[in-house]
């Protein structure tokens, strides 16, 4: 069999296209890199509220590099990391976010999109105590909050106020483990869901799509489990050029 794939004009994959169809890394011959860790870890260019007591945001020089969030010392302390209010479902947002949680019954994490860079609960959505708690007028994103009684990610939006209906994704988040998270918001406000490259759900009318929103990530205190963090280790979002 030949070493070399000749192509006159273009290679296209069908049918299955939307799997993994690449196997080994794609070497150009002539490489450009562009390094974006310093965006996302330099937390002076994001919106940080630290409430509580000892909460703590902070880049965390670690293999590959994390924003590591310590959470507080008194249960629901609570910190929140926000971009910039520029994104919205009318140019079809998307957010990819890679997270660990090191112990999911003493946490609540929200990753997502919201219509404030901080909010006065510091999270735009939880299950706080149980019970689903909306912050955010607009919001959208996951949810894994060890106050629902369960380790599962749950898919959340709330548009105009009104919370849409609540998706469990069937995955549920281990101690110590990492997940990639995506979301893209189209432009009738529906929200469509992936872990770790897995489509999970939908949710109906998640969003209002022309409310300007931003990237949250943020984590709270449970059960009085003092001290736990989250690390960020990735966050990325995009959406199409105006």
């Amino acid at each position: 069999m030949s070493q070399q794939l000749t192509t006159s004009r273009t290679l296209e994959f069908q049918d299955h296209s939307h799997k993994t169809n690449v196997f080994g890394p794609m070497i150009p011959r002539n490489p450009q890199f562009t390094d974006h860790f310093v965006d996302w870890v330099d937390t002076s260019k994001y919106t940080l509220t630290v409430g509580g007591s000892s909460d703590a945001i902070a880049f965390s020089a670690t293999a590959g590099g994390q924003c590591l969030f310590t959470l507080g010392q008194a249960d629901n302390d609570a910190c929140m990391l926000a971009g910039k209010l520029i994104w919205n479902g009318s140019k079809n947002c998307s957010l990819n976010a890679r997270v660990t949680i090191t112990d999911v019954s003493g946490v609540a994490l929200f990753v997502g999109f919201s219509d404030a860079e901080t909010e006065s609960n510091l999270l735009p959505m939880d299950y706080k105590d149980g019970t689903l708690v909306t912050t955010a007028d607009d919001a959208v994103g996951f949810i894994c909050d060890a106050d629902k009684g369960t380790s599962s990610i749950y898919l959340v939006g709330t548009k105009n106020t009104t919370n849409a209906t609540v998706v469990d994704s069937g995955v549920d988040w281990g101690d110590t483990e990492t997940k990639e998270l995506a979301i893209t918001v189209d432009t009738n406000g529906h929200a469509y869901f992936w872990i770790d490259g897995v489509s999970v759900g939908k949710v109906t009318d998640a969003v209002t799509a022309a409310t300007l929103l931003c990237p949250v990530v943020g984590g709270a205190v449970r059960a009085a489990d003092l001290g736990e963090t989250i690390n960020l280790r990735r966050l990325s979002v995009w959406e199409d050029e105006t």
